[in-house]
């Protein structure tokens, strides 16, 4: 898709938990490409937490690190690795990539708490960042209709508004 609109890219596998493997990204990227322009930070891998939607006091908090290491610490990881040649180049943008464009109450607490804390991450480093001439938003584009919310809603990709009459917020998966 990249190379048919005249652009190029680089496919790597990365832990972005582990510190080294992010760093050694960027040098890569900026040894090949000579910059790092933009950061789209939308990790997470699997939610451990997802089939866990429950009311506080009955979440079951042995995945509660790991979901957090996985969906916030790895996206503070990465940032930390990528702003330092935005900021020498006096230019970037860093988009942190999350759900839930309110504040709303359900699903699981720790995954909420998350979510709330990729905006407050891309808040703070937006005016961290913005003497540099870096910028730093957060999107909430919806449920990903993927094949792990199918499953986990027990629905197909013919039959995927059945899905609503678990969580109505599934619609959103439709955008």
């Amino acid at each position: 898709m990249i190379s048919s609109a005249g652009g190029s890219a680089i496919a790597l596998r990365v832990d972005h938990t582990v510190e080294r493997e992010v760093e050694e990204v960027f040098l890569r990227v900026v040894r090949e490409r000579g910059r790092l322009d933009i950061l789209v930070n939308s990790i997470a891998g699997e939610d451990p937490l997802m089939a866990q939607w429950c009311a506080f006091w009955k979440t079951d908090l042995k995945n509660a690190e790991t979901a957090i290491r996985q969906s916030l610490v790895s996206h503070i990881i990465t940032a930390k690795h990528a702003a330092p040649y935005m900021i020498r180049n006096r230019s970037g943008l860093i988009v942190e990539v999350t759900e839930n464009d309110v504040l709303s109450a359900g699903g699981n607490p720790v995954t909420q708490v998350v979510k709330l804390a990729l905006k407050g991450l891309a808040l703070n480093m937006a005016a961290e960042l913005r003497p540099y001439g870096v910028s730093a938003v957060a999107i909430t584009p919806g449920f990903l209709r993927s094949e792990t919310m199918l499953e986990r809603f027990g629905v197909t990709e013919e039959t995927w508004r059945e899905g609503a009459k678990k969580d109505k917020n599934f619609l959103e998966s439709e955008s």
